[in-house]
């Protein structure tokens, strides 16, 4: 009897199959394939022949190995992508516009073709159990951006150029000597008026920021619900803001490149990484659709108050410590 036991359940070993990898063994790798794209507030499914474009949000379906997938999958961190490459947004479990399966979306951040590298994934526990297969992306120009048609020769005889300076010169001339000599007679029995007065000097850009920040308040956008044109407007004065300060233009920039522009100017850290952590948060609402509490997006707003008034007593405690004619060495020194 003993002997039949120990038969029967080592064929049962044999019949059972075999576990699929967990993460005591290492991140199990899954695929990822082009699902949709998110374009102007529309879902567009990717196809053959689907082109994308900078500024297109790709939503990417993982393929998870058979029994590999964990109970509530998420991003492990945020990545950090290199200039130009697809930036991860959010991870989106059970994505209905993928057909129920997991959802990584990511921003084009630019023209031509870009890898994008190994995402990790983690289980509800914060460990690491998955990682991405690598992917290639690739961004073609949109239709409407054409270059514009060569200029064509122009056509018939030409003007005598010669003739006409020869004339307009001898008018300048006569018309020179004209106003000359009636400023002269004028001038003789009128006295001299004062010179204008130089005008305020301009508004330091925290006031101006400010002030934006106010009138983008009052506008009631939050209160109409209208979360994607308050965070672009907030976005902006951000940029505007800190693009001042820290002399780079940051208008109309992509989070990935005012982190490098304000990099090269080795612009204060401390401030450059609070303005990438809130515009990559400010993108969720921009790109991927997030609609957070109208209360977020406020917070959000005063975030952004608290920091400018805060760098702006900081310059103003650096400009009073500076010594006078400190030049413009001690302006670059502050942040």
């Amino acid at each position: 009897m003993r002997r039949f036991l120990l038969a029967l359940g080592l064929l049962l070993l044999a019949a059972a199959p075999a576990a699929p990898a967990r993460a005591a063994d290492g991140p199990v790798e899954v695929t990822l394939r082009p699902a949709f794209v998110l374009r102007e507030g529309k879902v567009v499914p990717v196809e053959d022949g689907t082109t994308l474009h900078p500024g297109d949000v790709v939503g990417l379906a993982l393929e998870w190995p058979e029994g590999a997938r964990p109970a509530r999958p998420r991003l492990a961190g945020r990545p950090e992508p290199r200039a130009g490459e697809p930036v991860p947004l959010r991870l989106v479990p059970r994505d209905g516009r993928a057909g129920g399966k997991d959802v990584l979306l990511v921003l084009l951040a630019a023209l031509g073709k870009a890898e994008l590298a190994p995402v990790e994934l983690a289980d509800g526990s914060g460990r690491t159990v998955a990682r991405t297969a690598p992917l290639s992306l690739e961004a073609a120009p949109r239709e409407d951006a054409r270059d514009p048609a060569p200029a064509r020769p122009p056509v018939g005889v030409p003007p005598d150029w010669a003739g006409l300076a020869a004339v307009a010169a001898g008018l300048a001339l006569l018309l020179a000597g004209a106003v000359l000599l009636a400023r002269r007679l004028r001038g003789r029995d009128r006295p001299r008026e004062p010179r204008e007065k130089p005008g305020p000097p301009p508004e330091p850009p925290e006031v101006r920021a400010l002030r934006a920040l106010d009138e983008l308040l009052a506008r009631g956008l939050l209160e109409r619900g209208e979360r994607k044109p308050f965070a672009d407007a907030l976005g902006e004065i951000a940029k505007g803001f800190f693009g001042e300060i820290a002399g780079v233009p940051l208008l109309e920039r992509t989070t990935g490149e005012c982190r490098r522009l304000l990099r090269e100017a080795r612009f204060d850290p401390g401030a450059a990484a609070w303005l990438d952590r809130w515009l990559t948060e400010l993108d969720m609402v921009k790109f991927a659709e997030a609609r957070p509490p109208v209360a977020e997006l406020r917070a959000a707003a005063e975030e952004l108050r608290a920091e400018i008034e805060r760098i702006a007593r900081e310059r103003r405690e650096a400009a009073a410590a500076r010594p006078a004619g400190a030049g413009a060495a001690g302006k670059e020194a502050a942040p």
